[in-house]
């Protein structure tokens, strides 16, 4: 009996002891942890006063990184900064005359569109496509892993190259670039973007391919789309999507 009453003490000693050695454990993390944010404070001090960070337009990544850029799937979270082409020098110097009205009443029989929906209620088709593939706020980046339900002929939701696969159309019409544009790095967007359009040649070879336009930023401002462009961005994105349109044989339309 006496030696369980000096094994129970003993426990509760024990238990005290490891009490104590983590109050002192947690007192000691704690000034450790302050001292490493009051480090790390005065080198971020260091550093802003040292460096000069890079502008609006200017590239973060060194010209001889390695490094991929991968942008995010969700571009409406992306920053407003924009790097622009080496490449520029490639890009016509003048855009295609806008389409009149009576050429952009309706959408051809048998189509299928693709792309963002925002940028397809901009542009105000007075005729539905076929097959609809849109969604608000879709990229380059998401539009290959998107489904659809796209038939009701079909019980489940299509992926779009299922969608380009069991039907033959006669035109495919793609909207893109509208939030897009705030991606950081938009290079990205039209290196997607073109691979994109060749796998749609691919599965739709007879389809006439058309390359929508961003429409001007006064429309986008109307529109109430929750996005913020200048007038000088969505020059430069178009003249990137008509060069695109250019390399990959395919029709670029920007209406009035």
């Amino acid at each position: 009996m006496r030696n369980s009453k000096r094994q129970v003490r003993r426990l509760y000693q024990l238990y005290l002891s490891l009490i104590a050695l983590s109050a002192v454990f947690v007192v000691l993390l704690t000034v450790e942890y302050r001292a490493y944010l009051k480090d790390l404070r005065e080198h971020s001090l260091t550093v802003s006063s040292n460096q000069t960070l890079p502008t609006v337009g200017e590239s973060l990544l060194d010209e001889t990184s390695d490094v991929e850029v991968t942008p995010n799937p969700d571009i409406k979270d992306e920053p407003s900064i924009h790097s622009t082409s080496d490449s520029a020098s490639d890009t016509p110097d003048t855009l295609p005359e806008p389409l009149s009205p009576d050429v952009r009443a309706t959408l051809a029989e048998g189509a299928i569109v693709i792309g963002d929906t925002d940028l397809l209620k901009i542009y105000t088709y007075n005729a539905e496509a076929a097959i609809n593939c849109t969604k608000t706020g879709i990229s380059a980046a998401s539009i290959s892993n998107a489904t659809f339900k796209v038939s009701e002929k079909f019980s489940k939701k299509q992926t779009t190259e299922q969608v380009l696969s069991f039907e033959t159309y006669s035109d495919c019409y793609l909207f893109f670039g509208l939030y897009e544009s705030e991606w950081y790095y938009i290079d990205a967007f039209f290196e997607r973007y073109e691979t994109f359009i060749e796998r749609v040649k691919e599965l739709q070879p007879e389809a006439t391919i058309y390359i929508h336009a961003l429409p001007s930023a006064d429309a986008i401002s109307a529109a109430s789309i929750d996005i913020s462009v200048s007038p000088e961005l969505v020059a430069s994105i178009n003249a990137e999507l008509a060069a695109l349109a250019e390399k990959t044989d395919t029709t670029f339309v920007i209406f009035e």
